[in-house]
């Protein structure tokens, strides 16, 4: 029998879409995330999405949402309802009817790899998904507030208008719903930027330290499964513990893997990089 969706949260994604609202938008049916805003929110609870160069899209579902700091949950189980590839290579609906554990051998190693099952909502049924080609419900990461609360004229660095680059400025106020004013160093100044759009200049020290951190989407080196040999994949997604998860450049996926196994991959390195064998 066919497997039903379960309910979905209250709140999907922890913190609720607004109108207005800076996000990032699977664009139509392709894997891809562009920057834009919330124009409308429809009854269905769909949206209207406006995004920065101009395009428009409407109807979209909220699976197709995601905030800053958001992430998604490794393990999936039968019954979540999900985007997925599907065998023509676009992105569709549909749930996870099925999973198994697959067992191939790297290097010597016996290494567990989960796949699943999709049920898309056109009747077509995807086999032998690896988690990477299947969209979940995003949910908060780290609350920005559960830090120190920043102080007006601290140094920090912003995301101005919710673009990807940030710009240096100061705080000019701290606004009563946790938003900040920020005075940038070019002259330009933004209101009600949200906590998660600022972070405040590192201190010399921090300085040094975060230069060696990766952030999602650095191509780079890592020793899979700890045997010691690095092989060239990207970042795909970096946790709360400060370790990553890893898309190798043949496919093979691997989660948390420490900072002390992942280095950074240069142009000149990358060609003398082997891949993970996996049959």
């Amino acid at each position: 029998p066919a497997v039903a969706p379960r309910a979905a949260m209250t709140t999907p994604g922890g913190t609720p879409i607004t109108q207005n609202m800076r996000i990032e938008c699977r664009f139509g049916l392709t894997p891809t995330f562009y920057p834009g805003r919330v124009e409308a929110i429809a009854e269905d609870g769909t949206y209207e999405i406006v995004y920065d160069d101009g395009d428009r899209e409407v109807d979209v579902t909220r699976r197709r949402l995601r905030l800053p700091d958001q992430r998604q949950r490794l393990e999936l189980q039968p019954g979540d309802a999900v985007d997925a590839r599907a065998d023509d290579g676009k992105v569709r609906p549909g749930c996870i009817s099925g999973k198994r554990t697959d067992v191939c051998t790297i290097d010597g190693e016996d290494v567990a790899t989960t796949l699943y099952e999709v049920a898309f909502e056109d009747g077509n049924v995807g086999e032998h998904l690896e988690r990477h080609f299947i969209f979940g419900d995003f949910h908060d990461g780290p609350t920005p507030s559960s830090g120190p609360r920043l102080d007006v004229g601290t140094p920090v660095t912003a995301r101005y208008r919710g673009g990807a680059q940030r710009y240096p400025g100061k705080i000019a106020a701290v606004n009563d719903d946790g938003t900040y004013d920020v005075a940038y160093d070019d002259g330009d100044a933004e209101a009600a930027v949200a906590a998660a759009f600022v972070e405040a200049t590192l201190a010399a020290d921090d300085a040094v330290a975060a230069e060696d951190a990766f952030r999602e989407g650095d191509a780079v080196e890592a020793d899979f499964r700890g045997r010691g040999r690095y092989y060239a994949g990207k970042i795909t997604s970096v946790r709360e513990d400060g370790s990553y998860d890893i898309l190798y450049e043949d496919g093979d996926a691997e989660a948390c893997v420490a900072p002390e196994s992942v280095r950074r991959r240069s142009e000149e390195s990358a060609p003398e990089v082997a891949r993970p064998e996996t049959g």
